[in-house]
């Protein structure tokens, strides 16, 4: 298991644990009948399920609500509250371990959280049980006193525990998606001659006249012969070209325009993704915005290839190839593993979990991380389609 993993169970066990032990374990009150003289004569407990006395050598018990008044309602109450709370901590710490867990049960862990922790206050620091007469008062040279256990404090920190593991099992690092920020061509905004116009427009007229006048009163010389000899002559040898430039992506016929979110160049850094598409788009996803990864196989129509979905904003997934080219902080063994092994995907993940340790990940996908399998196949171009029409 992660480290999120790890947290949310050891946060769940915890809960379950302290729920187990105010409910069943401990009396959350015990009235203790002595003798003047200190000798217990006997002793009293009162959980949220039953009265039991003990005196002697016998015990006696008697359920809860065979009192009156509002105390055996709150007992009641905050008996099934508590369990309540138990069921949900250990469903969700259950999905967590073993996959995603839910983000709509998050709100009913924390309802059944808070609900718990005012019961509990309710019901033993505020119609905690009462006798007619006070506590340590003598009664016929008896004397009663009335002690609260450790149950309520521990039934508190339960339920504070148990919205604890409420709040780690699902992502909350990244409450609001803000929409990618899709770059220009920049080649579109050289060219541009209204933008180009505009700025000789914002230059002073002064200025421009002044320029002129310069201009005009110190002609430039024109080169003499000998000065046009050596401008034609060269200085010096042309430098080769380095023979060890990296080729152009060349994009196999095979996927050409027919995988979505290709991802022809990616550049990984310590504030997100900068990727080229084969579409000419390019887009820059930040760390914070990534939602999720996941790793499947094309079908077998497109050679079943690997690739790496990065899931963010709508439209935004940056879909990473065998023959994508990563730069940047990005694998170390990128450029040196077989472009078709699953190597290059599965250190892939790990890199992007390591700057977005929040983002959720399939059990399919933690399977492949995980282990040594291939990742899970897409049977057909039509599961292909679905795939695709969820990131849309």
């Amino acid at each position: 298991m992660d480290r999120d993993r790890t947290r949310v169970f050891a946060l769940g066990v915890v809960t379950l644990g302290l729920l187990a032990a105010s409910l069943v374990v401990l009396d959350w009150f015990v009235f203790s009948l002595t003798a003047v003289g200190g000798s217990q004569l006997a002793e009293v407990g009162i959980d949220l399920q039953s009265i039991h006395a003990c005196v002697g050598d016998g015990c006696a018990s008697v359920t809860s609500a065979t009192t009156s008044g509002v105390f055996p309602i709150l007992c009641q109450a905050t008996f099934i509250a508590s369990c309540a709370l138990g069921l949900v901590v250990a469903y969700q710490t259950i999905m967590r371990v073993t996959g995603a867990a839910s983000p709509r049960l998050v709100r009913v862990g924390y309802l059944v959280g808070t609900l718990v922790l005012v019961l509990t206050v309710a019901t033993a620091y505020v119609f905690r049980p009462e006798l007619s007469t006070a506590t340590g008062a003598e009664l016929h040279g008896l004397e009663l006193s009335i002690g609260r256990t450790w149950a309520p404090a521990l039934s508190c920190l339960a339920a504070l525990a148990g919205m604890s593991t409420m709040f780690y099992s699902v992502p909350h690092a990244v409450p609001e998606h803000q929409p990618i920020i899709a770059f220009p061509d920049v080649r579109a905004r050289m060219s541009d001659p209204v933008r180009s116009n505009a700025s000789t427009r914002d230059l002073a007229p002064g200025i421009i006249a002044d320029a002129r006048q310069r201009a005009v009163a110190n002609p430039v010389a024109p080169a003499v012969p000998e000065v046009r000899e050596r401008l034609r002559t060269p200085s010096g040898p042309i430098a080769p070209i380095d023979a060890k430039c990296k080729p152009s992506i060349q994009v196999p016929k095979l996927h050409l325009g027919r995988i979505s979110y290709a991802v022809v160049t990616a550049e990984l850094t310590r504030a997100g993704i900068d990727a080229r598409r084969e579409d000419a788009s390019s887009l820059l996803v930040l760390w914070r915005d990534v939602v999720g990864v996941v790793v499947r196989r094309l079908p077998e129509d497109y050679a079943a290839s690997a690739f790496v979905d990065i899931v963010s904003s709508a439209g935004s997934t940056l879909r990473l190839m065998p023959w994508s080219r990563l730069s940047g902080d990005a694998l170390d063994t990128a450029g040196d593993v077989d472009l078709d092994s699953d190597a290059r995907p599965r250190a892939l993940v790990a890199r992007v979990l390591e700057f977005a340790p929040d983002a959720v990940v399939d059990p399919a996908t933690r399977t492949f991380v995980d282990g040594t399998d291939h990742p899970a196949q897409l049977p057909d171009l039509a599961t292909l389609a679905a795939h695709d029409a969820r990131l849309a």
